[in-house]
């Protein structure tokens, strides 16, 4: 696949994802069907290492409107239109904390 070679010349990739209440962890990655948009618990992700974490603040969102927040992204942010270097899990969770805060 063309995504594996892509990987393989940038060498060493990052990830990124949002926790929330540091229970949670949202975040978004390739798939065939459906969202990308997926859910695993804080600093959960087997799939990498964790490395660091920063504090943004607390946003003043309540759950319920999290929630759909949440919705509307899985919508907008399907699994078919991932891209390693135009549309990835560092744009999806810099475009969730701008809908934050």
């Amino acid at each position: 696949r063309q995504r594996g070679a892509d990987e393989a010349k940038l060498g060493v990739r990052y990830h990124s994802a949002i926790a929330i209440h540091q229970r949670e962890e949202w975040s978004f990655g390739a798939c065939e069907q459906g969202t990308g948009v997926y859910q695993c618990a804080s600093e959960g992700n087997t799939q990498y290492s964790f490395y660091k974490r920063h504090i943004v603040g607390r946003f003043k969102l309540d759950m319920g409107e999290f929630r759909r927040l949440i919705r509307r992204l899985m919508v907008e942010w399907p699994g078919n239109s991932y891209n390693l270097t135009e549309r990835n899990c560092n744009h999806f969770s810099s475009e969730l904390l701008w809908n934050l805060f």
